[in-house]
């Protein structure tokens, strides 16, 4: 049986709202009728009308205009034109942060959305989920931190990562799971960049955890005495995939610190004996259907593809480590990547930082994976995020370093969030990548997109390359 909703008195977290009055009988209709304000007579409540919807069932989703408003509303039931129920007042009013005071926070669309009008968008920095407009319509309560990763699952629950825990909430902001990890200096364990539900109803999570390894010989204070006095150890930390069950178990787990020892990265010394390699990794993809996961390290500008659940390596896509090289900068493909991702038609594609060549303007590409193993990729697309008019980027010394993603919408285009310094959020479209598949090449994309702009203006180039 339906309940009233909004309760009576409710403060809620979003302006788009669902309304349920329990259902009678003789009533094949309702009025749901809304007014601003916290209203107790009917004389007041006529003259404050902003929302009427009749519905021929006792649910309803709406919109009421702002946050940090108070609302008043009533249901009235009929048979016909004939009024058979009618509901009292009922009070409630939505909540506000400074995050979505429009006051103090301001999106402006510089193009909009078409096909995708109807569609929102998470900006983390705002804890807030956003309309094409540009216009809140919902916030994150309870969460001082800014949260990482903030998405909606598959499940219509919202996952994020906060103060290194990795959350599950509801519509309300009420938390369904979390998991707190247990501080450890000794291994500095954390979570970062990605968290995500699987469709089995577990959790996998992107981690670090800090490991010791043996060396030769004691050069300076970076080595650390560990428990045997006998030797030095130096401190490195290194990749984690975590799988939680519902009661916070783990699962399954994929260690980087395995797949180093057993690879040419193993090599990467320094002359006095010491691991000289960051690996920082900073995105994953959980492939259900053919049981793989491709992990991404942004600093050694490489994506391997692992077998799932039995962890071994597949292959490795980017620069293989050879004696003198310290730095992997030099891969003609991608480089400090973010996002990788599979397409439905089976692209890996991923948001390319581009730091290894100027102007360093990040790329979209997406690229078809060999048909057997150590083979190499194969660039078939990709779209350049280009700066246009903002002097900041002329002299091509401009770096987009941290961040960026991009997620393919259900007709195959790419939703893309820029990195710093220049945070554009925009869709492209892409769908004449079909043509790839039919005739070997691509043509120029189209443009659907909306922005978030930073107080850069300009032209913005989109299209498609033949590679």
């Amino acid at each position: 049986m339906s309940q009233i909703l909004p309760k009576d008195g409710s403060r809620l977290n979003y302006r788009i709202i669902g309304f349920s009055v329990p259902s009678k009988e003789q009533v094949t209709a309702y009025k749901i009728e809304i007014a601003i304000g916290n209203i107790i007579s009917d004389e007041e409540f006529q003259k404050n009308i902003i929302v009427t919807q009749k519905i021929a069932g006792n649910r309803i989703i709406t919109e009421v205009p702002s946050f940090g408003a108070q609302y008043t509303w009533r249901a009235t039931g009929f048979s016909g034109n004939e009024i058979k129920t009618k509901s009292p007042f009922y009070h409630f009013s939505t909540g506000m942060i400074p995050e979505v005071d429009t006051a103090l926070n301001r999106f402006r669309v510089i193009s909009k959305a078409k096909q995708y009008k109807d569609a929102y968008v998470f900006l983390e920095t705002n804890k807030a989920l956003y309309d094409m407009r540009g216009r809140p319509v919902w916030y994150l309560p309870g969460v001082a931190q800014t949260p990482v990763d903030m998405k909606l699952s598959s499940s219509s629950t919202i996952t994020f990562l906060a103060a290194n825990q990795p959350v599950e909430v509801d519509y309300n902001g009420r938390v369904l799971w979390q998991h707190k990890i247990d501080t450890n200096a000794a291994t500095l364990e954390s979570y970062h960049h990605e968290f995500t539900r699987m469709n089995n109803g577990h959790y996998m999570v992107f981690g670090s955890k800090q490991e010791y390894w043996k060396l030769p010989f004691a050069k300076d204070s970076i080595a650390q005495n560990a428990a045997d006095s006998n030797r030095f150890y130096q401190a490195i930390l290194f990749a984690t995939l975590m799988e939680y069950d519902e009661k916070e178990r783990v699962v399954w787990s994929w260690y980087s610190s395995k797949y180093v020892k057993e690879s040419d990265l193993v090599r990467c010394l320094t002359p006095d004996g010491r691991f000289d390699l960051d690996l920082h990794g900073n995105s994953f993809y959980f492939d259900a259907i053919n049981g793989d996961i491709y992990i991404s390290f942004r600093v050694i500008s490489r994506v391997i593809k692992i077998k799932y659940p039995e962890g071994n390596v597949l292959n490795t896509y980017g620069v293989n480590y050879s004696p003198g090289r310290s730095l992997f900068m030099d891969n003609d493909l991608f480089c400090n990547q973010h996002s990788v991702r599979l397409s439905k038609k089976g692209l890996l594609y991923l948001f390319n930082n581009n730091l290894c060549k100027a102007p360093f303007n990040p790329k979209i590409i997406m690229m078809q994976e060999p048909a057997q193993k150590q083979g190499n990729l194969k660039k078939i697309w990709e779209y350049n995020c280009t700066v246009e008019n903002s002097g900041i980027n002329k002299k091509g010394k401009l770096q987009f370093k941290r961040g960026g993603n991009v997620v393919e919408l259900p007709d195959e285009s790419l939703f893309v969030s820029m990195c710093d310094p220049y945070s554009k959020v925009f869709i492209v479209n892409i769908i004449n990548i079909r043509n790839f598949f039919k005739k070997g090449k691509i043509s120029l994309g189209k443009p659907d997109f909306t922005e978030r702009d930073l107080g850069f203006a300009g032209k913005y180039l989109f299209g498609g390359q033949v590679v």
